[in-house]
């Protein structure tokens, strides 16, 4: 077997694999210019790989906005809680964050948690997300290792309820 020296499994294709990827624009050059972050955030909203944010496709996206939402209690007003992939976005390269979860409470007011996945250990102060997790080298697959995978949407769901409810407390 040849082995080629820096191939195989990369933070990237992991992303893509948790959280799928934004839409591109036809330039590809318009992602070399920055973009504040609010003005980014709406690009991303507009160039989601899914119909509907409250029900995204990547199984693991889904599962984790299942698992926050019943954290929450959200029950009937499940749909008030929407997961945005930010991969390959102004948001991704600008701002390191790789996904975002938005909750819009009863009087419409939104509270976003911004979310940074890593397989780098090693990452430190590269982050711009509120919660950065970091997932094992090889990636997590719940055909794989079904245990890691929902500690992992377990773990993560929580520490995102409780930076909801951080944010909600905060004053504005």
């Amino acid at each position: 077997m040849v082995k080629f020296k820096g191939c195989g499994y990369t933070g990237k294709l992991m992303e893509k694999e948790l959280f799928s990827e934004s839409k591109k624009f036809k330039d590809i050059r318009l992602y070399d210019f920055y973009i504040p972050f609010k003005k980014a955030v709406e690009v991303v909203k507009r160039t989601q790989p899914f119909a509907d944010p409250a029900n995204p496709t990547p199984e693991f996206a889904n599962d984790l906005r299942k698992q926050v939402s019943n954290l929450l209690n959200l029950k009937d007003n499940d749909k008030k809680l929407k997961f945005y992939t930010a991969v390959g976005s102004h948001l991704d390269r600008w701002h390191k964050i790789d996904a975002f979860l938005e909750l819009e409470d009863d009087n419409g007011k939104i509270t976003r948690v911004t979310l940074d996945v890593t397989i780098n250990a090693k990452k430190g102060d590269e982050y711009g997300a509120d919660i950065v997790f970091l997932v094992p080298s090889d990636g997590i697959d719940k055909r794989v290792n079904e245990e890691e995978y929902n500690k992992t949407i377990q773990d993560l769901s929580e520490d995102i309820k409780k930076y909801f409810e951080f944010k909600k407390t905060k004053k504005p």
